[in-house]
């Protein structure tokens, strides 16, 4: 199984440098470098990120980890992604969901329709709804265009023309049994993502994939690329406890101990038995999103030899 890590632009107060180094680290050894795709937060653009991520970089693949495509027009995000592509000779892959609320929120609004729950749609702007529907006919719209078919009788295409013929790598990142059954359709994977590497979470996400790539009749099993968070060295626990303090602040008391709980222990025995069990379960990859952003992260983890 091959071992990537998220860039730290997720993480408040990463730096061009530490970005640079980050990035030209994992290009040592790591499989993937992955970036999370967030509005209402301090996060770095996803796509900007990549970008630059893609011309200091030579082999790593560049994982959107995922790109909520409902919140963009199809054809911009064709256009950017295909450049990307090319400015990385091919290594773009692109994680791809619909997005969703966050039912912590209903904490705080008490209402499961409100736009705090969708914060990054109200920011966008972008309508929530329909945006399963949307996500399916963006990839369709996005791979014409990928192809090189004109967007409409009378408009030139769209280019550049991804290096990838077809164009990228299309992992659908999605957790619902029903949209994971449509995205088998378009799909080249899929993206789970899980905050602590629960064996029974995990492994149940694997069957339900594995199950919708048997009944949209392809053969073998899909790839499917895991992903859960991580803190290494000796101050591991210190920092997990900083960056869910932060990146989970709008949370109650309870919402965030529901959140440690599900993360648990940090460390380099927990990274290593995440390790095992996506392995075990027959993962692909697994890509850890960290919570530390100083760069000895990136070398423990190459030091791990996971």
């Amino acid at each position: 199984m091959k071992i990537g890590i998220g860039l730290p632009t997720h993480i408040a107060g990463c730096e061009r440098d530490l970005f640079l180094n980050w990035a030209r680290t994992a290009d040592q050894g790591l499989s993937t470098l992955a970036v999370a795709d967030l509005v209402t937060t301090p996060a770095w653009d996803a796509l900007a990120s990549l970008a630059a991520a893609a011309a200091v970089t030579e082999r790593v693949r560049l994982f959107t980890n995922v790109l909520v495509l409902p919140l963009r027009q199809a054809g911009l995000a064709a256009k950017q992604t295909a450049t990307i592509d090319v400015l990385s000779q091919g290594r773009l892959s692109l994680g791809v969901g619909a997005g969703g609320k966050k039912p912590v929120l209903f904490e705080i609004t008490h209402d499961a329709n409100a736009h705090a729950n969708y914060p990054d749609y109200a920011a966008a702007p972008a309508d929530p709804k329909g945006r399963a529907a949307r996500l399916d006919d963006h990839v369709a719209y996005m791979k014409r265009l990928w192809a090189g078919e004109a967007p409409m009788e009378g408009v030139p295409p769209v280019g550049p023309p991804p290096a990838r013929p077809g164009g990228p790598e299309l992992l659908a990142g999605t957790f619902a049994p029903a949209a994971i059954r449509r995205a088998a359709s378009w799909c080249d994977g899929f993206a789970c993502f899980n905050h602590g590497a629960n064996a029974a979470t995990v492994a149940e996400h694997f069957r339900v994939a594995s199950d919708a790539w048997r009944e949209a009749g392809h053969a073998g099993v899909p790839r499917v690329v895991g992903s859960c968070l991580l803190a290494l060295g000796p101050r591991a626990e210190e920092g997990k406890a900083a960056y869910l303090a932060k990146h989970y602040e709008h949370l109650t008391p309870e919402g965030l101990a529901r959140i440690d709980e599900a993360v648990g222990p940090a460390g380099d025995d927990a990274a290593r038995r995440a390790a095992k069990a996506y392995a075990d379960i027959g993962f692909d990859e697994l890509v850890f999103v960290p919570m530390i952003p100083t760069i000895d992260q990136v070398q423990r983890l190459l030091d791990l030899n996971l």
